[in-house]
């Protein structure tokens, strides 16, 4: 298995914007910096990329990387877990390529170009009626952790899936029903519910996992403090940062960072924006 390393995403306050946006916009850049104290604190390597939100940019799989800007939404670590053993996947990943929907049929044929015959599912995507803020990404209402053995999932998000088995997931599980229930049977991890307040919402699942000689790290919102207890009880090592700003933007913890292979860091900065291609670790 390919040694993971730490990506977190570091940006410039947007000029044209207005003053109230401007001040979230520095508060998300503050709430990063005080991650990166705890990541230093901690002694876990990090490299910092010039990205508002890193893990849209790509997805790692069996230490390869595939970009977004080459793959669209199917390389988007936002709609797409890529495990060892199964690829999960909104179905957001094809509604919304160039404002049409892939068929199943479709959808089954550029997954399978990008990561093989690894066997795949389609997820639901989350309704964003829940929050003003909320974007279609799987990432924000689940988080498998295979060393753990274990799936967080919203439970709201999990109630939504009841009787929800998509077409994919059908050809793969061969029985309808809910379609996380499934997976998780399937994968032989424990389906663990997360309750979340979307009037004030802090993604509790939108929590990056992290390998450091020897320990499971789990990086998460502060604000999520039931979640942060029951990460504790599973055996975490947990760094809880505050993460308030950057959830007012759609995104935690998980969305400002990513994992690529080690070797690849160099080759991700290739596709950094031109005002800023260097990368610098810290």
């Amino acid at each position: 298995m390919a040694q993971m390393h730490l990506l977190v995403g570091v940006m410039e306050p947007e000029k044209e914007i207005s003053p109230s946006d401007r001040k979230v916009s520095v508060k998300m850049m503050e709430e990063r910096d005080e991650l990166m104290k705890n990541l230093d604190k901690e002694g876990i390597p990090y490299t910092r990329v010039w990205s508002k939100w890193p893990q849209d940019d790509f997805v790692s799989h069996k230490g390869e990387v595939f970009l977004r800007k080459d793959y669209g939404f199917y390389a988007d670590g936002g709609y797409v877990f890529a495990l060892d053993s199964m690829i999960i996947v909104g179905e957001h990943a094809s509604r919304r390529q160039k404002g049409y929907n892939h068929t199943p049929e479709q959808r089954g044929r550029i997954l399978k170009m990008i990561f093989g015959e690894t066997d795949y599912v389609v997820l639901p995507s989350p309704d964003c009626r829940w929050h003003p803020d909320m974007v279609p990404h799987i990432d924000l209402v689940s988080l498998p952790v295979p060393q753990k053995a274990k799936m967080y999932v919203d439970k709201r998000y999990l109630d939504m899936t009841k009787n929800s088995c998509k077409d994919d997931a059908q050809r793969i599980l061969g029985r309808r029903g809910n379609v996380l229930e499934e997976i998780t049977e399937r994968l032989g991890m424990e389906l663990k519910a997360v309750r979340h307040d979307y009037s004030r919402p802090s993604y509790p699942c939108n929590t990056q996992v992290v390998e450091h000689e020897g320990d499971l790290y789990a990086i998460t919102n502060s604000d999520s403090k039931e979640f942060v207890h029951m990460l504790r009880k599973d055996g975490f090592r947990v760094i809880a940062v505050p993460f308030s700003a950057n959830c007012s933007r759609g995104g935690s913890v998980h969305c400002a960072t990513n994992l690529c292979p080690a070797d690849k860091v160099e080759e991700i900065a290739g596709f950094l924006p031109a005002r800023q291609k260097d990368i610098y670790d810290r």
